[in-house]
C-alpha cells in the first residue's frame, strides 16, 4: 500500500499529529505553560494555536477557536524565511542561498524595532528574559521563536488582522521561558 500523501488526495486537508513528551523529562515545567494557555484564553482572543518544542520534542501543543491539530493554518510567510535555511541554503546539493548570507541572517543588520528586535536577513534577533533569541516574524500574525540555549522553538499563529493582533511577547517572557527554568 502506497502511503505517501498525494496532491490533492483524500490525507491533503489532515496533518499528522505528533505525541507530546512529557513536559518535566525536558527540563520543563507544567504548571507556567498552563498559564500561559489560561492567558491566551483570556487576553489572546485572535490566537489560533500554540506549539512548544524543546530538545527536539513536541512538549506543548494548544489550539484555540475553532482551531485543531488536523487543521492547515497559513504560516506562509514566516515558513518561506525557515524554509530557506533548512538543509544550509542547498536544493538537490546544489547551493541556492549563498553560505555567507545565511551566516549574516541572525545576525543585526539594521537599528532595533522594540517589539521585535534586531533585524537580520528576514529574521529579527536579540535578547528576551536573558535568552538569546531569532524570531521569524510572518504576516501579521504568525511567530516562530528559537531560543538556542534552551534548544527550544515556540509557534504562535493567529488572525492576520494586524489591527487586531497582540504580540506574544509577553507570554514567552512571564510563562514560557520560566517554564524552561522550573
Amino acid at each position: 500500500m502506497d502511503n505517501r500523501i498525494s496532491w490533492p488526495g483524500p490525507a491533503y486537508n489532515t496533518a499528522p499529529v505528533m505525541a507530546q513528551a512529557e513536559l518535566e523529562m525536558h527540563g520543563t515545567g507544567s504548571r507556567q505553560l498552563e498559564q500561559a494557555h489560561k492567558a491566551i484564553l483570556k487576553d489572546y482572543p485572535k490566537m489560533h494555536s500554540m506549539l512548544v518544542v524543546r530538545n527536539g520534542k513536541l512538549i506543548f501543543e494548544r489550539y484555540y477557536g475553532n482551531y485543531h491539530a488536523g487543521m492547515l493554518n497559513d504560516l506562509w510567510s514566516a515558513t518561506k524565511s525557515l524554509v530557506s535555511l533548512l538543509g544550509g541554503g542547498l536544493n538537490e546539493e546544489r547551493q541556492l542561498i549563498p553560505q555567507s548570507w545565511l551566516e549574516q541572517a541572525f545576525r543585526k543588520q539594521k537599528d532595533s524595532y522594540p517589539a521585535y528586535g534586531d533585524y537580520g536577513y528576514r529574521f529579527w534577533n536579540g535578547r528576551i528574559s536573558g535568552q538569546p533569541y531569532v524570531l521569524a516574524h510572518g504576516r501579521g500574525d504568525q511567530q516562530l521563536w528559537l531560543l538556542p540555549e534552551l534548544d527550544a522553538a515556540i509557534v504562535f499563529t493567529a488572525e492576520s488582522a494586524v489591527s487586531r493582533w497582540r504580540n506574544p511577547r509577553r507570554l514567552l517572557e512571564q510563562h514560557i521561558i520560566p517554564a524552561m527554568n522550573p
